[in-house]
């Protein structure tokens, strides 16, 4: 167990120092800066993009909220994908995931009311599908 004291500074509810380490908030008290990433929001507080160090992510949305495009590098490995969302239910669920890159699909989902039964996956062998 580490015995070592840590200080905590606060703005508020917002934590603003852990140690020497700052926190960065926005003005809708949304984490822009934190010890280890820095976060970007959409004009309707979404997430649109976080860096921590080499890695990144960035997200796409439809006008309605629902995420449709997810691109995110890890160890120098960047992957695309597209969702294809069902918003006619109360809840909108996500159909499929297709790759951004070559347009093949990666997984579909069947749904039973808003709970998710069958999730099938794909694998690509030499331009099709098994």
């Amino acid at each position: 167990m580490n015995s070592l004291a840590t200080n905590f500074d606060y703005d508020g509810d917002l934590m603003t120092d852990i140690g020497a380490d700052t926190l960065t908030w926005d003005n809708n008290g949304q984490l822009t800066e934190s010890t280890i990433a820095s976060l970007e929001y959409n004009w309707s507080g979404k997430l649109r993009s976080a860096t921590a160090g080499a890695d990144s992510i960035s997200l796409k949305y439809e006008p309605l909220g629902n995420r449709v495009y997810k691109s995110s590098t890890v160890n120098s490995a960047t992957t695309k994908q597209r969702f294809i969302v069902d918003i006619a239910g109360r809840l909108p669920t996500i159909l499929c995931v297709i790759d951004a890159d070559d347009g093949s699909l990666e997984r579909s989902y069947i749904y039973s009311g808003a709970q998710p039964m069958i999730l099938s996956t794909y694998e690509k062998t030499k331009g099709s599908y098994p």
